[in-house]
């Protein structure tokens, strides 16, 4: 399990998948690269097979939240993202397995959080086992990595320019 070292970060990146079934361990690859471009002190990443009830604690304590994940409803290598709304009363209802939706409303519902959620998805050509992504997967990597630090970027961004005056980074122009 990968995960960055510090609990208070700003932003979540949850990658979710089986790095044994092919192209469904992708995010695993994705926060690999990502662990090098980001800044450990303003984002954490979370590698997870699966999304459980004990990840809504986690995101209480971001500001925004990024699902990584395969997604078979995709053409292979073809990049998804969504932005995400809690489903109503979900959180009453949990399994031993989630949906990003179902998090966010146990988010809001058990810690009254309610961070920015958005599910960045690829999809996979391969699902069988093994541990190495498929060539569409390989090829499509860089887009969805891109992809993700253009939702952090555009989210930080939005932030900064609606904060308060004095709640922004001094100008060192």
């Amino acid at each position: 399990m990968f995960c960055s070292e510090t609990h208070e970060a700003l932003i979540l990146v949850i990658s979710c998948g089986n790095p044994l079934r092919r192209d469904d361990g992708l995010g695993g690859e994705v926060l690999a690269r990502l662990a090098r471009r980001i800044n450990p002190r303003v984002v954490r990443l979370r590698d997870t097979h699966q999304l459980t009830p004990e990840l809504a604690e986690e995101m209480s304590h971001a500001r925004l939240v990024v699902f990584v994940d395969a997604a078979q409803d995709l053409e292979p290598g073809e990049v998804r993202v969504a932005c995400v709304r809690p489903f109503p009363g979900s959180a009453s209802s949990m399994t031993h397995q989630l949906s990003p939706e179902g998090l966010l409303a146990a988010c809001t519902e058990w810690y009254t959080a309610r961070p920015d959620v958005f599910v960045c998805s690829m999809g996979g050509a391969q699902w069988g086992a093994g541990q190495s992504l498929s060539m569409s997967a390989q090829q499509a990597v860089p887009e969805l990595l891109r992809r993700i630090e253009q939702v952090i970027c555009n989210w930080l961004a939005r932030k900064l320019i609606n904060a308060e005056p004095w709640q922004r980074e001094p100008s060192y122009a």
